[in-house]
């Protein structure tokens, strides 16, 4: 089952969507520096919430999905957002990224791993493009919180999107991350509160707090990892050879 457009947009117009995604998006981007001429991919980008916001911090940014329908609604969304247009939108698997080694400075994937069927290799495709030093920036579903609950009881009552997605520990992750080459830094929880508008009113000033919690009672893990430098010797031999 794919996600639609106007699903997400009535997501972000309900009361419990609004907060929800503001609080996800503030675990994410309060782990980066300054996105200044950076060169980022925002992986599986759907409606372009992130790609968006990092143009607005000046970086330069690239957008793929593999709906082009959201990828039509992403463009739209960059126009009315931004001042100018600058973000490139492709078409493409987060399996086979169509990119060249290290070609990006980051790369963001938010709530994309939970819903492949090979994560080992979407993994693998980031780790392949980021340059060494470069950092990647997840977002995904955190498997102890009532959402996750909610969410594996509607795949048992029948929903395709959620009969088949994975909830992640941080254990997991890490292990993802380390086989693909990555090293894990930083873990950052979000969203404590039940999927109840009422619930995230009260505590939305008090969620970043939780955040201490790590994945426990999460319902968002916001991961950082970054692609280590090759050693030394590797770097010395390299301008010997006259690299």
């Amino acid at each position: 089952m794919e996600i639609t457009p106007t699903a997400y947009a009535h997501w972000r117009e309900s009361e419990l969507g609004s907060i929800t995604e503001r609080l996800e998006q503030e675990a994410i981007f309060s782990q980066v520096p300054d996105l200044g001429g950076w060169n980022v991919l925002d992986a599986g980008c759907g409606d372009g919430t992130y790609a968006i916001e990092a143009a607005r911090c000046g970086a330069i940014v690239t957008g793929l999905d593999c709906s082009w329908p959201m990828l039509v609604a992403a463009r739209q969304r960059e126009q009315q957002s931004l001042s100018k247009a600058g973000i490139l939108w492709c078409h493409g698997q987060v399996e086979a990224l169509p990119f060249q080694d290290a070609s990006f400075d980051l790369a963001f994937a938010i709530t994309v791993v939970c819903l492949v069927s090979s994560p080992n290799r979407v993994f693998s495709e980031l780790a392949r493009v980021l340059r060494p030093g470069g950092m990647l920036l997840l977002g995904e579903l955190g498997r102890f919180s009532t959402w996750a609950l909610a969410r594996r009881i509607r795949g048992w009552l029948g929903s395709a999107l959620w009969k088949h997605a994975h909830f992640w520990t941080t254990k997991e992750l890490r292990a993802l991350l380390r086989d693909a080459g990555l090293d894990l830094k930083t873990v950052r929880g979000a969203v404590y509160y039940p999927p109840l508008a009422t619930c995230a009113k009260l505590a939305r000033h008090y969620d970043p707090t939780l955040s201490i919690l790590g994945g426990w009672g999460a319902a968002f893990l916001a991961v950082k990892a970054i692609k280590p430098l090759p050693p030394k010797s590797v770097l010395a031999g390299a301008v010997d050879h006259g690299a």
